[in-house]
Order: structure tokens, then C-alpha cells, then sequence
């Protein structure tokens, strides 16, 4: 009996693929972690601007990858894809899905980190980390419809709610429900085509699968109206507190100490005589054509109650679109020492970023350090 060239090339691709295949299932559990923690490095240095249509192209694209694998799956699970070659792509379907869903949820992490005070918001990066980590050690779980199809909704869900303000040019409760709504009906849409494959799957998990996802939804909107999700798409690009500043052309000019790296780990303080003014400097990024109000709320700590007190809130409009986000400052002058901080917050009095300084009376405790000028 004669083999042809063909034949043993084939031959030779079955094991390669064999011997791949058992190198992986053997390092599984530290190909997984390492995937995960290349992916959220890749994701920081990879994405910057949510309005950046190359960007959305590859968040969209790990939709359609999941949209595909969850879809592959479940017709090999109903019998409908049968053979040898998809008996063995049927142990790479699930770490397709877990890419796909680690590359968005590592995304939003990055994104919604650059949005606001993790102070404000920490709940919603729980569950965000959470699934981040726990979509490594869910593999069997991506065999089980309902699961793996409430985290796509999860997913779809999160990304809607930072899209569509980009697509609106407007931020605000309505354009949060919208999103939600559409991603119900993408959602719906994505469940009857299912259903018209694999029927029978899809009527055993009804039940729980609705009461999945209007969980979902119920929860999304508990965190957004109590202000717990980040106002996405804004984010603070940069923030401090100063002694001046002031607009030179086409920069702006901020004093303040020359101070180690390492004194700014901890608050910020600043030296100043009764009378003088204190300055706070912030940029915000906002996408083209979303130009809103954001509001600059000082608040001083009550050395008897240890309770925030708001001094005075200004506000003034910022234009999206700069890269470095738009610049500019607040300043107030009847001060007087102690803890004080200033929310940057959007007109629902969602935090974006928050700056803590400590005002010292500098005709009490003297300030040995010199003064330099930052430029912005």
C-alpha cells in the first residue's frame, strides 16, 4: 500500500495538531493566567481613546468572536456539529470564549479605571476584577448556555453604556436606559436565533436564563443610579492642587513645590498665608463633539464631626476631543488650614477624579521647598 506526499503531510498534521493539543490541556492552568495577564498589559498600553473608531473595531470584533464560539458550542453540545474535526475543536471552543471575554472585560477595566475615583466606584470594579480573574478558571463553566450567556449579555451591556454616549454626543439617565434596552434586544435577537438551532436547549434553560439577565439589568441600573458605575466616557488625565495658575498662549502654567517623587504618594500639601488663594488644576478627556459641564466641588473636613462640608462648587463647560484632555482650573480664596479635598464631578454629581491636599499656615510652620513651575 502507497502513501502519497499528500497523505503523509496530512498525517503528519493530525499528531502535530494531536501533540499541540495535549500540550496544552497539560499546561492549561498556567497558559490561562499568564493569557489573562498579557491581555490586561496589552489592553493599558493598547487602548486610549474610547471614540477611536480601530479601537471599537477590535472591541466589537471580541463580541463577534464570542457571539461565534457560544453559538459553535452549543451545536456541538445539541449534536448538530458532529465528527472528528469538531470533537476536537470542541476543547479550544471554550479558551475561544474566555479570550474573547477576557480581552472586553480587561478593556473595560482599563477604560473605566481612567474614568473615575476608584473610591466612588469600587463596587463595580469588584465585579469587574472578579470576572476578569474568575474568567480563568470558568472553562467547563463556557459548556453551560446560560452561564456563558449571561456574561456575553454582561459584556454587551458594559459596552453599550460607554458607546452610545460617543454615538449621541450627549451623557444622562436616557442614554443610559437606551443602552440598556438595546442590549436587551440584541440580546433577544441573539436568544431566537438560538432557538431556531438548538430549540430544545434553549427551552430547558428559559427560565433561568431570563431570571439571569433581568438580574443583570436590575443590577447595572442599581450601580448607575446610586453612582457607582464611572462616567464613562470621561476621564481625568490630570489633576492637582497649586499655588498659581495661569494661561501662557497655548499652555497653561501651574506653581508648585519641588518635591521627591515619592512625597506625592501620600496627600499633597500646601503652604499658604491667610488671605492667599489656592489653586486646582484638572484635565478631563472628553470625546469629540461631547461637550459637557463638570463641577469642581471643594470640601473641607470638620475637625470636630471628621465630616466633608462643601466650601463652594464651580462650574464651567469642557469641549471634547484633545487628546490630553481639556484643561482648566478653579481657584478659592477664603481658605483656612486643615483637610480639604475637590471632586471633579459631571452634572449628576458622578465622581470623575478627586483631589485631597492638606493647607498648611505657612506663617506657622515654615515651607523649606522651592517653588518650580509645571506645565500643562
Amino acid at each position: 500500500m502507497k502513501f502519497s506526499f499528500k497523505q503523509i503531510s496530512l498525517c503528519g498534521t493530525k499528531r502535530y495538531a494531536r501533540h499541540i493539543e495535549k500540550i496544552y490541556e497539560k499546561h492549561e492552568h498556567k497558559i490561562g493566567p499568564l493569557a489573562m495577564l498579557v491581555g490586561v498589559v496589552f489592553d493599558f498600553f493598547a487602548f486610549r481613546r474610547i471614540d477611536l473608531p480601530e479601537e471599537n473595531m477590535v472591541l466589537v470584533g471580541y463580541l463577534v468572536v464570542g457571539a461565534i464560539g457560544i453559538t459553535v458550542v452549543n451545536l456541538c453540545e445539541g449534536g448538530l456539529l458532529k465528527g472528528g474535526f469538531y470533537n476536537r475543536i470542541r476543547v479550544w471552543l471554550p479558551l475561544i470564549i474566555q479570550f474573547s471575554f477576557g480581552g472586553l472585560f480587561s478593556a473595560f477595566m482599563v477604560f473605566y479605571l481612567r474614568s473615575a475615583s476608584i473610591l466612588a466606584s469600587w463596587p463595580y470594579f469588584t465585579v469587574l476584577l472578579a470576572l476578569i480573574v474568575g474568567n480563568e478558571f470558568f472553562r467547563k463553566k463556557y459548556m453551560k448556555l446560560t452561564f456563558h450567556m449571561s456574561v456575553y449579555f454582561l459584556a454587551m451591556y458594559s459596552y453599550a453604556v460607554f458607546i452610545l454616549p460617543v454615538v449621541f454626543r450627549s451623557m444622562g439617565p436616557s442614554v443610559f436606559v437606551a443602552s440598556g434596552l438595546i442590549s436587551l434586544v440584541l440580546m433577544a435577537l441573539f436568544v431566537y436565533f438560538l432557538s431556531k438551532l438548538i430549540p430544545e436547549k434553549i427551552r430547558e434553560a428559559k427560565q433561568t436564563l431570563i431570571w439571569s439577565i433581568r438580574t443583570i439589568f436590575v443590577f447595572m441600573n442599581l450601580f448607575y443610579f446610586a453612582n457607582i458605575i464611572p462616567p464613562i466616557p470621561l476621564a481625568l488625565k490630570e489633576a492637582g492642587v497649586f499655588y498659581n495658575v495661569s494661561r501662557v498662549e497655548n499652555r497653561y502654567e501651574a506653581v508648585t513645590d519641588n518635591k521627591n517623587w515619592y512625597d506625592s504618594l501620600g496627600k499633597d500639601k500646601i503652604w499658604i498665608k491667610e488671605g492667599e488663594p489656592v489653586y486646582v488644576f484638572t484635565s478631563v478627556f472628553s470625546p469629540t463633539n461631547l461637550n459637557v459641564p463638570i463641577t469642581h466641588k471643594w470640601q473641607y473636613r470638620d475637625s470636630t464631626t471628621k465630616n466633608w462640608i462643601v466650601a463652594d462648587e464651580i462650574s464651567y463647560p469642557i469641549v471634547g476631543g484633545r487628546d490630553g484632555g481639556y484643561r482648566g482650573y478653579t481657584v478659592k480664596r477664603m481658605v483656612f488650614p486643615g483637610e480639604w479635598r475637590v471632586d471633579v464631578v459631571t452634572n449628576r454629581d458622578r465622581i470623575i477624579g478627586r483631589v485631597r491636599f492638606e493647607i498648611v499656615d505657612s506663617s506657622v510652620y515654615e515651607n523649606d521647598n522651592e517653588r518650580i513651575v509645571k506645565y500643562f
